[in-house]
């Protein structure tokens, strides 16, 4: 009896604003699907190669970002960094390069927009065992630094059971170049599981928190 294919669980989706568009970016175990900002046209399809995971491994895209004004970046659970080229309209979209320092699944991926004309900045990836790489953007990502693995997944905004949510800022060294991390804020989210929180804005001025068992999302903002 014949039917339609199941849809992907999703496992990642953003909103990527790049200076001459907007684009609805989806991951799934199948790949990377992105669309017009309002989601009525894809504009790309990118699958995932399962001959690159161990046979029992699971394979999934997760994290994304924005980053060099015109390129978009997607994890994978392979620990490669996908570069995506993207024009100001259209459908040519191209991997353009393929970032390989992290040897486990992609946890998540932000950037920051620099002051160059290009937009070029930092990029920030992090893997499952910890890992933080840290990226120049630009026609070509170069790997500035790579801090080593403790075990435990990062999160630069992390949330735990214990009703806590942590604000962390990861900072360059301008003597030794060394990424230094610290430790920012913490909010106590009363009586609340804390199992999802997310920056609002690319500043870091907000974000969001939700728990277990709560049917709302709460907002923090910096006074």
């Amino acid at each position: 009896m014949g039917g339609s294919s199941p849809a992907p669980d999703y496992n990642w989706a953003a909103w990527c604003a790049l200076p001459a568009r907007v684009l609805l970016v989806l991951t799934s175990q199948r790949g990377v699907q992105m669309y017009e900002a309002d989601g009525s046209i894809m504009v790309y399809w990118h699958a995932l190669d399962v001959s690159e995971h161990p046979p029992a491994q699971a394979v999934f895209a997760r994290g994304i970002a924005a980053a060099g004004g015109r390129f978009i970046c997607v994890g994978t659970s392979s620990g490669l960094v996908l570069v995506f080229d993207i024009p100001p309209k259209g459908t040519n979209v191209t991997v353009s390069q393929v970032l390989e320092q992290h040897r486990d699944a992609i946890t998540d991926i932000a950037a920051e927009l620099g002051q160059a004309p290009d937009g070029a900045g930092d990029l920030v990836t992090a893997d499952d065992a910890g890992t933080l790489c840290t990226w120049s953007t630009g026609e070509e990502f170069t790997l500035r630094s790579k801090i080593p693995a403790f075990g435990v997944p990062p999160c630069l905004l992390s949330g735990a059971e214990d009703s806590f949510v942590h604000v962390w800022q990861l900072s360059t060294n301008p003597d030794t170049e060394d990424i230094e991390i610290q430790h920012c804020h913490a909010e106590c989210v009363t009586d609340t599981q804390v199992c999802g929180a997310c920056f609002c804005d690319p500043q870091g001025d907000s974000f969001a928190v939700t728990g277990y068992d709560l049917s709302e999302i709460l907002r923090y903002s910096r006074v």
